[in-house]
C-alpha cells in the first residue's frame, strides 16, 4: 500500500470495524489515518512527478497510496451515512470520487456516484439524487456493466415515487420489476413491487393491479426473511407486517366492490400484466388446468379475491399476526418509540382475529386461535410495560 506499518495496522482495523458495523470508533480511526495518508500523497506526488516523467515503480507506488486515499475516503463516507451524519458523508464520498477520477478507474467512479446519491436522499436532497442516479444508469448502460444497472434503477425508482414523479416511476418499475427476476435480488424486488402496487394505484385506479403486487411483495418479503440473519430481519418482518395488515384491511374496507368480485375482471388485469411466470400460471388454474393451494402465495391471494373474500381477509390477518410477532420478538431488547405506530397497527389486527373467533377456527384450526391470542396476550404485557395506551380498533388506519 506504499503506507508505513503503523498506517497500514490503522488501515486495516478501522476497515474491520467499518465491515462489522462498528461506526463510530471506525470513524475516531479514520480521522486520525486519513490526514496522515492525504501528507504523504503530497509527498509522494512531489517525489513521483518533481522531475520530467516518472519511473514505472515510482508511479505504482503513487497510485497505490491514491486507492488507499480513495478507500479511506469512501470508508469513512460511509460511516458517517450509518450514524446519520449525511453532509459529512457527502464530503467523504467526494473527495473519494476525485481521487477515483484521478486513476481514472470508470467502475470505482460509478460507484462512488451511487454513495453520493445515498448522502443526498439522506439529506432529503432527492431531485439532485435522481440527476445523479440518471447519469449513473447511462454509464452503466454504455459500459455494458447491466449487474450494476438494477440496484441503482431500484433506488431511483424510490426517488421518483418520494417527489411525486408517479407516472415515470411506474414506467421505470415496469422495466425495473423483470430485471430484478432475472438477477434474484429478491430483497430489492419486494421493496419494488410495494412501490409498484402504490403507483398503479396512484396512476391507474386500478384497484385489481394494487392487490395483485401487494401480494407479490408480500411474497417476496417472506422469502428474503429466510435467507437473512436475525438481525437483518427486522426490517423486512416490519414490511411483511405493515403490508400484511393494511392489505387485509383494504380488501376488508372495499370488499363490496365489484371489481374485487369479478375473476373476469382480475384475469383481463393480469393477461395486460404479465409480470412472471407465477400470472401464467394463476390463468392455467383459471383454464382448470391445475388447482389451488395455500403454498401458491399470491396466486392462492387472487382466487380468493373473486371466490371467498372474507377468507382471504382472515388469511392475510393471520399471516401478518405471526409476521408482527416474530418483529416484536426481535425488538424486545432494542425498543425504540418509534415503533408506537406499529404496535398499535399489530393491535389493530390481534383485535380484529378476536373479534372474528369463528371465521378463524372456521378456516383455521382451534390450536391456531390458541396461538394468536397467546400472540396477543404477549402484545398486552409488551404495552404496559412500555407505558403504551390502547387505541380503539382500526383507529391507526383511519388517521
Amino acid at each position: 500500500m506504499g503506507l508505513d506499518n503503523s498506517i497500514s495496522e490503522k488501515f486495516v482495523k478501522a476497515k474491520t470495524l467499518t465491515k462489522e458495523g462498528d461506526f463510530e470508533q471506525a470513524i475516531e480511526i479514520w480521522e486520525e489515518v486519513i490526514p496522515v495518508i492525504e501528507t504523504e500523497r503530497y509527498s509522494q506526488r512531489i517525489i513521483t512527478f518533481g522531475e520530467g516523467s516518472p519511473d514505472a515503480h515510482l508511479l505504482r507506488e503513487y497510485n497505490s497510496i491514491l486507492k488507499a486515499l480513495a478507500s479511506a475516503y469512501g470508508y469513512a463516507g460511509k460511516c458517517y451515512y450509518k450514524v446519520g451524519k449525511y453532509e459529512e458523508s457527502l464530503e467523504y464520498f467526494k473527495k473519494a470520487l476525485q481521487e477515483w477520477l484521478d486513476l481514472k478507474d470508470e467502475v470505482s467512479v460509478l460507484h462512488c456516484y451511487e454513495d453520493i446519491a445515498k448522502a443526498l436522499e439522506g439529506m432529503r436532497e432527492f431531485q439532485e439524487a435522481i440527476r445523479i442516479r440518471k447519469h449513473i444508469d447511462t454509464r452503466f448502460k454504455e459500459l455494458k456493466l447491466e449487474k450494476f444497472r438494477d440496484g441503482n434503477l431500484n433506488l431511483l425508482g424510490m426517488d421518483l415515487f418520494n417527489t411525486g414523479a408517479y407516472e415515470e416511476a411506474y414506467a421505470l418499475h415496469k422495466r425495473l420489476i423483470p430485471m430484478l427476476i432475472k438477477t434474484k435480488r429478491y430483497e430489492d424486488l419486494a421493496y419494488a413491487y410495494n412501490r409498484f402496487a402504490n403507483l398503479s394505484w396512484k396512476v391507474n385506479k386500478s384497484m385489481v393491479q394494487y392487490f395483485i403486487y401487494k401480494s407479490k411483495a408480500l411474497e417476496y418479503f417472506r422469502k428474503v426473511c429466510k435467507d437473512l440473519d436475525d438481525d437483518q430481519k427486522l426490517g423486512i418482518l416490519r414490511n411483511l407486517a405493515e403490508n400484511s395488515d393494511f392489505l387485509a384491511y383494504r380488501i376488508f374496507k372495499t370488499k363490496e366492490n365489484k371489481e374485487l368480485k369479478s375473476l373476469k375482471v382480475a384475469k383481463k388485469a393480469m393477461i395486460e400484466n404479465l409480470v412472471d411466470e407465477s400470472i401464467t400460471r394463476y390463468i392455467r388454474i383459471l383454464k382448470k388446468e391445475g388447482t389451488i393451494t395455500e403454498d401458491d402465495g399470491f396466486i392462492y391471494f387472487l382466487a380468493m379475491l373473486g371466490k371467498d373474500p372474507e377468507r382471504l381477509i382472515i388469511y392475510l390477518r393471520v399471516s401478518s399476526a405471526i409476521a408482527y410477532a416474530t418483529w416484536l420478538e426481535k425488538i424486545k431488547g432494542k425498543w425504540n418509540e418509534k415503533d408506537t405506530k406499529v404496535v398499535h397497527e399489530f393491535e389493530w389486527i390481534c383485535h380484529m382475529l378476536e373479534k372474528d373467533e369463528k371465521l378463524v377456527k372456521k378456516y383455521y384450526s382451534e390450536s391456531v386461535f390458541e396461538e394468536i391470542m397467546r400472540i396477543y396476550g404477549n402484545l398486552k404485557e409488551f404495552m404496559k410495560k412500555h407505558d403504551i395506551e390502547p387505541k380503539k380498533p382500526g383507529e391507526i388506519f383511519e388517521q
